[in-house]
């Protein structure tokens, strides 16, 4: 019999050969694994529709715009007050940009003829955007009254693999493993003893820590600032896959398909649903107040503050095959595969994309 000391060894030794295979292709943040969803914001070959639900108030981020219609959506970011979405073409749309008070949201000039891989999005005194191009290259626009929109000179000549935001503080992988940290405070630029002589995966923030994902499946949250971080000790000897994080909690997902959350509850947010036991999750999705799943029949489940509608999965959605999801401040949004037959008539569009590299 397999000792379970030696099936974990072999998770991470296919990580640490799947992570080789990725920067030698210079394929940025994602291998194909059929039957992984992409984290959040990275792209996906099972693109479809978008679709968007939950609080929207004047801002118009759950409303669709025109210029997506009929458009094969990839990869999609939730904001404060915008929405983020990737085509399949390497073109990123954000609304709304008819908003005097949201200006300065539409992508530069200078992405056209780019080919985006990868998006995000945060929130200091205003949304700001991060388009990660083919070439490994961060593109950042919008608001800058913190300097958020300036990309750190560390970065220059490196190629990025991975990109995150959240509220004030993002962050960037590079191809070598190592973690470039913004942040309005020079202090929360700091990364732990704990990461020394190890590769990092991915990378996730709330407001008050950042969670790193390493290549041996192994997570390490740490604040910057001197305080204790909120430890996940559920996942002690587990293998993790995927990390996300927002406001002051958690998430994690391990390689047997299943869900842990730790930190602040107070929306009931870390309550993983029981109707997730025994079902096997892809890809998972913190937003400011509630959290989503979505397991690999293409059902999502959501669970946590719902005053304003964002766990309410649409009818629309009810029957269809979802590939990717985000949960941004009291709103979701999804990608509903595209169901129409490819030429070679097999029904499908090819596998879904996993990623190393979290959300």
């Amino acid at each position: 019999m397999t000792s379970t000391r030696t099936r974990r060894h072999r998770h991470r030794t296919v990580a640490k050969l799947l992570l080789a295979f990725t920067a030698a292709l210079g394929l940025a943040a994602s291998v194909a694994t059929p039957g992984i969803a992409a984290p959040v914001g990275v792209a996906i070959s099972d693109g479809g529709t978008v679709h968007a639900w939950g609080y929207d108030a004047a801002s118009g981020r759950t409303e669709i715009p025109q210029t997506l219609a009929d458009r094969t959506v990839t990869a999609i970011a939730t904001g404060s007050r915008h929405s983020m979405a990737l085509t399949d073409d390497g073109v990123v749309h954000v609304w709304p940009t008819d908003n005097p008070v949201l200006a300065s949201s539409s992508p530069p000039g200078e992405l056209d003829g780019k080919r985006v891989i990868a998006i995000a999005t945060g929130n200091v005194a205003g949304d700001y955007f991060l388009a990660l191009t083919d070439e490994g290259v961060i593109h950042a626009w919008g608001a800058n009254g913190s300097g958020e929109t300036d990309i750190p000179e560390e970065l220059t000549g490196k190629r990025v693999t991975a990109i995150t935001a959240y509220g004030m503080r993002w962050a960037a992988l590079t191809e070598d493993g190592a973690i470039h940290l913004w942040h309005p405070y020079s202090y929360m630029r700091s990364t732990p003893s704990e990461l020394q002589g190890k590769t990092v995966t991915a990378i996730a923030a709330n407001t008050r820590e950042w969670v790193a994902l390493t290549s041996d499946g192994s997570v390490i949250s740490w604040t910057g600032s001197g305080e204790s971080p909120s430890n996940p000790q559920a996942l002690d000897g587990k293998t993790v896959t995927a990390i996300d994080a927002a406001d002051r909690y958690g998430m994690a997902l391990t390689d047997d398909g299943a869900v842990h959350a730790w930190g602040l509850n107070n929306f009931g947010q870390t309550d993983v649903p029981q109707e997730l036991t025994g079902k096997k999750v892809v890809s998972i999705a913190a937003g400011a107040e509630h959290a989503m799943a979505l397991t690999d029949d293409g059902v999502i489940h959501a669970w946590g503050s719902n005053g304003n509608g964002q766990v309410d999965v649409p009818q629309a959605l009810t029957g269809k095959t979802v590939t990717a999801i985000a949960a941004g401040w009291r709103y979701s949004m999804a990608i509903e595969k595209d169901s129409s037959p490819d030429p070679c008539g097999s029904g499908s569009s090819g596998g879904s994309i996993g990623s190393l590299f979290g959300s």
